[in-house]
């Protein structure tokens, strides 16, 4: 299966939003990912769609963030990952890394 990865575009974005709701059969994923992609963190090359002729079947939104403990340290926070259910095992996910 031929699958491209590429940086989520503006474009997109309606896509994703029920992309999620379907893959996740409800839209709190999709309220999650709306509320990074209005934060000045948001990095949109972070965020990334896995696509099968030309639709959108997989999504990947890796978010900043710090974690402090003893120091602050900058790592990034997955959320969410996921792949429409008909194209689940196809090592899709694996192919965001």
């Amino acid at each position: 299966m031929k699958t491209i990865i590429e940086s989520e575009t503006e474009d997109d974005y309606e896509h994703i939003t029920r992309f999620h709701i379907t893959a996740f059969k409800g839209d709190g994923e999709t309220k999650l990912v709306e509320k990074l992609w209005k934060t000045t963190e948001y990095i949109p090359k972070l965020s990334l769609v896995a696509k099968y002729e030309t639709k959108i079947i997989g999504h990947i939104l890796l978010y900043p963030i710090k974690i402090i403990n003893e120091k602050e340290d900058d790592t990034l926070a997955l959320a969410p990952i996921s792949v429409l259910p008909k194209f689940q095992g196809n090592e899709i996910g694996s192919k965001f890394n």
